[in-house]
């Protein structure tokens, strides 16, 4: 579930003050809170559980009433400390539920000369392990580059090309998300080497190494 806090100084003040200007992630007891601050003085949150797939339909909450999601919070997560109760107790807020998808690790689909896709459009995956912003980044670095290569026929080539190599690194990062959230399933907090995710950190420091991309 999403949920959003204006004015996070007033509304939030401890959560506020515990994010510091960034980001929490708090894992434990096969459940999550993600905390976000924005520019705008908001904080916004994810819950992270494991329902079933019709959950949205099925739990009877009314999203839109903070009384009946508090409701649910407060069992959902009665293992957890108090403090985290701060999310709800402004009116200043909204709740949206946000069940978590991901794009099959070996999709595929034939290029077209005139049309491509990156970030979210091609590699959908849950947030989990923070990579979205930075693989959208990376695409779009890619195809640039690609476009401007002089090795391809044809646009069409030289999209087929981006793809291909976007889909496997794509693939690698998602497969590295499923396995963030089976360990919190498992209330196993992840410490993560694979090869798959070592490739993909080899990948990046090479590109910074040479300039191609810009550490946020």
């Amino acid at each position: 579930m999403e949920g959003n806090i204006y004015n996070a100084a007033t509304n939030a003040p401890e959560l506020w003050k515990l994010a510091k200007g960034g980001k929490i992630f708090a894992l434990g007891l096969e459940k999550s809170i993600i905390l976000s601050t924005k520019g705008d003085g908001s904080l916004s949150f994810y819950t992270g559980t494991k329902e079933t797939e019709d959950w949205v339909k099925t739990s009877g909450i009314n999203f839109e009433n903070k009384v009946t999601v508090y409701g649910w919070y407060k069992e959902r997560f009665a293992d957890w400390g108090e403090n985290w109760n701060e999310l709800f107790a402004s009116d200043e807020s909204y709740f949206v539920p946000r069940p978590q998808y991901h794009f099959p690790l070996d999709q595929q689909w034939e290029s077209l000369s005139s049309l491509t896709m990156l970030g979210d459009a091609a590699h959908r995956m849950p947030p989990y392990v923070g990579e979205g912003v930075n693989m959208a980044i990376l695409d779009a670095l890619e195809l640039a580059e690609q476009l401007a290569a002089n090795d391809f026929s044809d646009i069409k080539t030289a999209i087929s090309k981006y793809e291909g190599k976007m889909r496997q690194r794509a693939s690698e990062i998602t497969e590295v998300t499923l396995q963030s959230i089976l360990s919190i399933v498992l209330a196993v907090i992840p410490v993560m080497y694979s090869l798959s995710l070592n490739r993909y950190l080899q990948t990046l420091l090479k590109a910074y190494i040479t300039g191609r991309v810009i550490p946020l």
